[in-house]
């Protein structure tokens, strides 16, 4: 089985560049305006809004919970999840 995203299902850019299953089953992925997040049924958007660069990858989930990723322009952000 698969399942097809775009923008018209609620992503916020049909261009991703990394994806990440995080320990609670929630798929990360970094596109063309950020960090998103995925819990099933819909998305949530993790951004920085004075970011002028959101696209990155490297998508790393530490073990305090954080979700990191790196910016195209080599800044490195973080959120803390909440379970």
């Amino acid at each position: 089985m698969h399942y097809k995203f775009d923008v018209t299902k609620g992503i916020n850019s049909n261009v991703v560049y990394d994806v990440v299953f995080d320990s609670v089953g929630f798929l990360w992925l970094t596109t063309e305006e950020g960090l998103m997040r995925f819990d099933g049924n819909t998305f949530k958007s993790f951004v920085y809004t004075d970011n002028k660069y959101r696209a990155g990858s490297s998508i790393q989930i530490d073990q305090n919970g954080r979700v990191w990723y790196q910016s195209f322009d080599g800044n490195i952000f973080f959120w803390k999840m909440i379970r």
